[in-house]
């Protein structure tokens, strides 16, 4: 079953898009799990880079609908790039652009996404 109401909150601080281990699948989890800690009434935090560019959530990838148009950050932001993201974009479902925190403003929607739950609608705090 799905989850009735997704909440998230964007992160209070930045991640640095020069961390190797936001583009791999890996073992350490410090960067994220940090974020999670901080925030334990959410279901998952929104991340952003220095740049004030939206990367990706600490569990999943991130899909905003904008003037009706469904976006996904692009890699170099600072995100991995996960499997179910990849087939999206694969199929002409969402296009890549750079997300910035001003643009969740102006969101019509914001999606969670991943392999493994699929895609969800977010009730994002910020």
């Amino acid at each position: 079953p799905l989850d009735p109401e997704f909440k998230a909150i964007l992160a209070e601080a930045p991640i640095s898009r020069a961390n190797p281990f936001l583009f791999h699948k890996t073992t350490n989890r410090d960067v994220y799990e940090g974020f999670q800690t901080n925030n334990p009434d959410f279901q998952d935090v929104l991340l952003w880079n220095e740049e004030g560019f939206i990367t990706e959530f600490t569990n999943g990838n991130v899909v905003v609908k904008i003037n009706g148009h469904l976006y996904t950050p692009p890699v170099e932001s600072g995100l991995l790039a996960g499997t179910f993201r990849q087939e999206l974009i694969r199929k002409k479902e969402i296009k890549v652009k750079n997300i910035s925190k001003a643009d969740l403003n102006n969101a019509e929607e914001i999606w969670f996404i991943n392999s493994v739950r699929g895609k969800l609608k977010v009730n994002l705090t910020f």
